[in-house]
């Protein structure tokens, strides 16, 4: 699909493709469909044909704290759009809209040392649900702080507000939501 739009396979009938009644492919995407004289099934992976980019992210002042954080799930900031070269793609408060599509993820948060356990989700707003759940890390009671990261592929069918929400055990007051670093 070298278009800007969605390309849908309907087919004809009761005919299945991969015993599905559609397939969407989006933009940038590719695969064969093949028919084995018993059904349709799509032959091969998609391809992505150009790479497209947004990269958000929580900007503060040097010598600024993360913030307090809270027992149970804390939504991050994210307050700054360093690229975007996806259409339709935007940021407004502490949410990624994101048209459909295919998405490769990658995140990291800090936290407060004292925190304990902790996991950051990337969390559909749109539809109420995690999309990807992060790795389970704990933070020690001394010592140096931790982050915790979350990465992977997902696929949207519709456009979607997306945020990090970051699952704390136990909220730390100033720096729960990391520490205060100089730019130097």
């Amino acid at each position: 699909n070298s278009g800007t739009g969605v390309v849908t396979f309907d087919p004809s009938g009761s005919e299945l493709i991969d015993g599905d009644s559609t397939f969407t492919l989006y933009p940038g995407g590719s695969c064969c469909v093949q028919c084995d004289g018993g059904g349709l099934r799509k032959v091969g992976v998609y391809q992505i044909s150009s790479f497209q980019c947004i990269h958000a992210r929580d900007e503060k002042p040097s010598g600024t704290e993360g913030g307090t954080s809270s027992s149970g799930s804390n939504t991050r900031v994210l307050n700054t759009v360093v690229i975007n070269s996806i259409p339709g793609a935007s940021l407004s408060s502490n949410k990624v809209t994101l048209p459909p599509g295919v998405y490769v993820f990658a995140a990291h948060a800090p936290v407060g040392i004292g925190s304990g356990a902790h996991r950051l989700n990337l969390y559909n707003y749109t539809n109420s649900s995690n999309v990807l759940t992060g790795r389970n890390t704990a933070a020690p009671s001394s010592g140096a702080a931790f982050a915790s990261g979350n990465d992977g592929q997902f696929t949207l069918s519709v456009a979607s507000d997306l945020e990090l929400r970051h699952y704390i055990s136990a909220g730390v007051a100033t720096y729960g939501l990391g520490s205060p670093s100089s730019t130097g």
